[in-house]
């Protein structure tokens, strides 16, 4: 990763990512797959445990030979399909929200679009 900006405000995001070689330059058969995960809380507490943080929400983008195949918002929930609280470290707790707009050209990625939290 050479480079990334994140943006946030009220209900809009845009997040900017540049590598040194091709993004999502997968094949048909192996296509890459790029996790972003916000912590926007701050508390390391909360959401998913990753790099000392906790991830309330992860974009995920698929995509192959530089094409965006999928980007979708999850938000990490502990009661998602359980009665049972799930702790920080529960891969099952991603709870689907909704697409995402995303775009890549060559080493750059981006994405943006209104979202749920506010603030």
């Amino acid at each position: 990763m050479i480079e990334y900006r994140l943006h946030i405000h009220n209900t809009f995001l845009s997040f900017y990512l540049e590598t040194e070689g091709e993004i999502l330059s997968g094949d048909g058969e192996n296509p890459d797959l790029v996790q972003i995960f916000l912590d926007t809380d701050n508390a390391d507490n909360t959401g998913y445990a990753i790099n000392g943080m906790g991830a309330d929400y992860l974009i995920a983008i698929v995509g192959i030979r530089g094409t965006v195949l999928s980007a979708r918002l999850y938000q990490y929930n502990v009661r998602y399909r359980t009665e049972t609280p799930r702790g920080g470290h529960d891969w099952n707790a991603w709870a689907p929200m909704f697409e995402v707009d995303a775009d890549s050209k060559r080493n750059g990625l981006h994405l943006g679009g209104t979202w749920g939290p506010s603030g």
